[in-house]
């Protein structure tokens, strides 16, 4: 790679310096071309530092490692130039001493040449130099956004200003049609509150809609389940009501019960005549439905199904 004569500097203050003219769209005696091996090439002030190289354009700041670098030329740039022709215009007006006029002619013309090269910054500088020479200058004036009113060169909000405008987002307007937008968006506003406090009525008539369906299918599914169990409880019923009356026929058909009767009386025979009772010979007595269980005399028989 080709060695160049400010490749061992890289001190702090070397780099801002170097920033600020570039900045400022004035530049020092040296200027450079990088080849990358890419094949691309880069315009600006070049800064070597250890592995890293820093290319200042007019675009803006570009750091390299070294090892993407095929060379770096010396060469003449358009910062170059506009420093020549600055010290150029320095010296002129020095030795020549124009008027105010003639000064603020030539700072334009440089500002107009700073445009075509889209050094922006320094077309701005010059421009101001040159209503700085001549405050009447009025082609810098109007490049620089300024209007002449009533004898006064106004910027472009002042003008604004001094025709009875306002800002309003970004926009000159008069105070009447600023009154008018912040109407509007405050009714704008209030229709957007409205229509969400709408929404989110609906919303909550639609859930608590939707609360009462899930309720109403729940009870539903709880009739229903009654309905099964009060036809299965009708279903057991009703077959005991069938097994009951199986039962009363059965004891209807194939009766009677007899019970054994427990009137007893005391055996003369025996003892002293107080001996233990002894159940008489006698025989069975058919149950007659309706006389009860017990009766004090007999025993406790077969009840009869109903």
């Amino acid at each position: 790679m080709t060695s160049h004569p400010r490749a061992s500097t890289g001190s702090r203050p070397f780099l801002l310096l170097v920033a600020s003219i570039v900045a400022l769209g004035c530049a020092s005696a040296y200027a450079d071309i990088v080849v990358l091996k890419n094949g691309k090439r880069l315009e600006g002030r070049v800064v070597e530092n250890g592995d890293e190289v820093t290319v200042y354009t007019r675009f803006g700041t570009i750091k390299l490692e070294r090892s993407r670098i095929e060379s770096i030329l010396p060469s003449k740039t358009v910062l170059d130039e506009l420093e020549e022709r600055v010290g150029a215009l320095q010296e002129k007006i020095a030795a020549d001493k124009p008027d105010a006029v003639a000064q603020g002619q030539l700072w334009y013309a440089l500002a107009q040449w700073c445009g075509e090269k889209q050094l922006d910054r320094a077309r701005e500088e010059n421009l101001r130099r040159a209503i700085a020479s001549d405050p009447e200058q009025p082609l810098a004036r109007q490049a620089l956004g300024y209007t002449k009113i009533n004898g006064r060169w106004l910027t472009g909000e002042e003008r604004q200003q001094a025709l009875g405008l306002v800002k309003y987002q970004n926009q000159w307007v008069t105070p009447e049609a600023r009154d008018d937008a912040e109407r509007a968006a405050s009714e704008s506003r209030k229709r957007d509150l409205e229509k969400a406090r709408d929404e989110a009525d609906i919303r909550l008539k639609k859930a608590e809609t939707d609360k009462l369906e899930a309720e109403r299918k729940l009870l539903e599914a709880q009739a229903a389940q009654s309905r099964t169990e009060r036809d299965r409880l009708d279903r057991e019923w009703d077959e005991l009501q069938r097994e009951r009356s199986r039962l009363y026929d059965q004891q209807r058909y194939y009766g009677p019960y007899y019970y054994y009767p427990w009137g007893g009386y005391t055996n003369p025979n025996h003892g002293n005549g107080q001996g233990p009772k002894t159940a008489p010979q006698q025989s069975y007595q058919p149950y007659q439905p309706g006389s009860g269980l017990n009766n004090g005399v007999s025993g406790p028989g077969i009840p009869l199904l109903k």
